[in-house]
């Protein structure tokens, strides 16, 4: 679903016919749920309107997973397409259909959503909050809680904090270590990655992104793979730039920093966007980009691209 795959759309027209032979709403709404995602995933605006439609369909059914599975999609689409502000409000109906219900899973990632839209708005105190109360959530959420504890990780790394963000990511890679599943072990490479290059060990960073570059080398996962490579570079290491690396790591991969930039800002991710424009070696736009993370209160980001602040 988070892939750009132009074989989503094959396949959700084809259930979106079917849907429409067979008269049932419920199946469209189904079918107009990964049309709209494949479509935002290619970035065709196009999907907005298809997932609008599918959580008003889905809202007709009785049940109370599937709604809330709706929000679960739209929430998460619109929030990689950059619309940060209609990704809240799915968030924010599906927290509401899920109220009262069994499906938690679906409260759950939700609730992860939320946080990954904070970290991208640089509302870094309320996401700490809402990631630790993730982190520490009851039962057993799957593969998501490790993905809550990355995040949270990542953030604590950021802001200087490596003591603790090394604390709440070492059962995660205890946990991917060896693991099948790239939404496990993708993830955790680039928190692995990223918390060694704010610590200033550069030299690890190439065997801590190596399980995650095979595994995305395996399985096709090309977002995984961007990540990785860009981070790599970041620090200085050359790397073989994947055959065709997806947006918005596309552009910084192949040097063009102020596209880079654009294309962070679009997503609405104002820390990659400032990393972007701290690393590109042009002095007014470095600037910028510095002062950026000193908003943020980026204490370990600068630490690494700027030490003598």
């Amino acid at each position: 679903m988070a892939e750009p795959d132009p074989r989503t759309l094959t396949h959700a027209e084809r259930s979106l016919a079917l849907a429409e032979e067979l008269g049932s709403r419920y199946l469209r709404g189904h079918a107009l749920q990964y049309r709209g995602t494949g479509r935002l995933a290619v970035g065709d605006p196009r999907g907005l309107d298809d997932l609008a439609a599918a959580v008003a369909d889905a809202r007709l059914d009785p049940r109370d997973e599937l709604p809330v599975r709706a929000c679960v999609n739209a929430a998460g689409a619109t929030f990689r397409f950059g619309r940060l502000d209609d990704a809240e409000r799915y968030v924010e109906l599906g927290l509401s259909l899920a109220d009262g219900s069994e499906f938690t899973a679906g409260a759950y990632r939700l609730e992860l959503t939320l946080q990954g839209i904070r970290l991208s708005r640089g509302d870094w105190d309320d996401a700490e909050v809402g990631l630790r109360a993730l982190v520490a959530w009851p039962g057993d959420p799957g593969l998501m809680q490790p993905l809550a504890a990355g995040l949270l990780a990542r953030l604590l790394a950021r802001r200087g904090r490596l003591a603790d963000a090394r604390a709440v990511l070492a059962p995660v890679a205890q946990r991917a270590a060896g693991s099948p599943e790239i939404a496990l072990v993708g993830p955790t490479s680039a928190a692995a990655v990223e918390l060694a290059w704010l610590a200033g060990e550069a030299d690890a960073m190439p065997a801590l992104a190596a399980p995650g570059l095979a595994l995305a080398s395996e399985v096709g996962h090309r977002t995984s793979a961007s990540e990785l490579c860009r981070y790599l570079q970041r620090a200085g290491h050359a790397v073989a730039v994947p055959d065709d690396p997806v947006d918005p790591w596309a552009p910084g991969l192949a040097g063009r920093w102020a596209e880079a930039a654009v294309a962070w800002a679009a997503r609405g991710h104002r820390y990659e966007r400032a990393l972007e424009l701290a690393t590109s070696g042009d002095q007014r736009a470095v600037a910028e980009g510095l002062d950026a993370l000193h908003a943020f209160g980026a204490a370990g980001s600068l630490a690494v691209l700027a030490p003598e602040r």
